[in-house]
């Protein structure tokens, strides 16, 4: 399962689940988090993102 071939859904899968642990604690303790950084982090994350999703499905080997 933790063989190089499957490193990507591995990362997505701990991400998942850290996101899953942090949106449960919330609930439960009626917390909030609040994003306290800088202003221009979030915009370019997104642009990174969404370039490297552009990336990937232009470069995707072809199947049919």
């Amino acid at each position: 399962m933790f063989g190089g071939e499957n490193t990507i859904g591995t990362i997505l899968l701990t991400a998942c689940g850290v996101v899953a642990a942090i949106l449960i604690w919330q609930i439960l303790t009626g917390n909030r988090l609040t994003w306290h950084g800088p202003g221009w982090l979030p915009p370019v994350i997104g642009i990174v993102s969404l370039a490297a999703l552009i990336w990937a499905w232009f470069n995707a080997p072809r199947r049919l």
